[in-house]
């Protein structure tokens, strides 16, 4: 059965300032993509639950269209609900966005593209890229 996604449309403010017209370019041609494909796109969802070492719940939503994983979004409910979004098209991470605490508003953009980050000057130490691209990864692997 397939299913339409809505993932609530993310709101992105780019500051001129701080980013270059080429990653401004870069950015913005990601953003419209993701919203294009979440307003035409009908996927499969699959949730994966399981627990994970510490014993927290962790649950991974898949959304698939002809089996091209579109999007992933993995929940760790501990003390505080992390939340880990990834979009990709052709298979490869475009973008994440990273929640430390659900129930906040602050959230982390990294824009991929070629497995480099268009947005270094976002980069945050406690989640380097090269992470990011690890589990975004092994998401996909288990799928």
């Amino acid at each position: 059965m397939k299913h339409l996604l809505y993932i609530s449309v993310f709101m992105f403010t780019i500051t001129a300032f701080s980013q270059t017209a080429e990653q401004e370019k870069e950015m913005n041609a990601i953003i419209n993509y993701v919203q294009e494909t979440q307003q035409e796109g009908t996927f499969a969802v699959e949730n994966i639950r399981q627990q994970n070492d510490q014993g927290e719940e962790v649950v991974t939503t898949y959304y698939v269209d002809q089996k091209q994983i579109f999007c992933i979004i993995h929940n760790v409910y501990a003390k505080v609900q992390k939340e880990t979004t990834y979009y990709l098209k052709n298979n490869e991470l475009i973008l994440s966005i990273i929640r430390e605490d659900a129930a906040k508003p602050d959230e982390i953009y990294y824009f991929i593209k070629d497995k480099q980050l268009i947005n270094p000057e976002d980069l945050h130490t406690d989640y380097p890229l090269e992470k990011v691209l690890q589990d975004c990864h092994i998401l996909v692997e288990r799928f």
